[in-house]
């Protein structure tokens, strides 16, 4: 499981988590990880929608969630992330469509959702 408790760890500015066998949802509260440039919680079983709170996370370049357990529809905030350059949500479980001004994001250079 994700502890809880990671949210806690503010001035963090990476999290790469790939590959431990984690299971449960992405704490809602992950925006309080203001200076967080890099997620990464690839290939792990979490479950659960993508906080809508993670489009706060405004120095975000890198979110990797790929082969994980994420259900639910792309939040409308995942367009705030101005400053991301990658985003992989492949083999999740997401429905519905991608945010029309998902053109917001100019750096954007790696986008994979599948």
């Amino acid at each position: 499981t994700l502890p809880q408790q990671i949210v806690d760890l503010e001035q963090l500015e990476s999290l790469n988590l790939n590959r431990n066998f984690l299971v449960g949802n992405i704490p809602e509260d992950i925006d309080k990880l203001t200076f967080l440039r890099e997620l990464d919680l690839g290939q792990n079983t979490l479950n659960g929608t993508l906080p809508t709170q993670v489009g706060n996370l405004t120095k975000l370049r890198i979110l990797d969630l790929e082969r994980n357990r994420i259900s639910g529809t792309l939040p409308q905030q995942i367009v705030d992330l101005e400053q991301l350059e990658s985003l992989n949500l492949n083999r999740n479980f997401l429905v519905g469509n991608i945010p029309e001004d998902i053109d917001k994001l100019t750096f954007l250079s790696k986008y994979i959702v599948s």
